[in-house]
């Protein structure tokens, strides 16, 4: 599966969730240096989300979530 085809697949949730090339440093950086596709699906929150003050989820966004992580575990099985 080409990284397009992976957002493509993803088209549905346009306008609930935002898609970044380039997000803030977490460990799929790690990945890329060894050259490992990854991609990280930062949970709907607000705050500093790598903060270490805490975060407030936003309720109403758990369930798109948890089906677009359903989606995605599915596409890439």
């Amino acid at each position: 599966m080409q990284a397009y085809d992976l957002v493509a697949s993803l088209e549905p949730y346009s306008g609930k969730f935002a898609f970044r090339h380039y997000a803030e440093p977490d460990e799929s950086w790690d990945y890329a240096e060894y050259g490992i596709p990854c991609l990280t699906l930062c949970a709907p929150v607000g705050g500093n989300l790598h903060g270490d003050e805490g975060v407030l989820l936003r309720k109403e966004s758990a369930l798109s979530y948890c089906d677009v992580l359903a989606d995605l575990a599915c596409l890439l099985a």
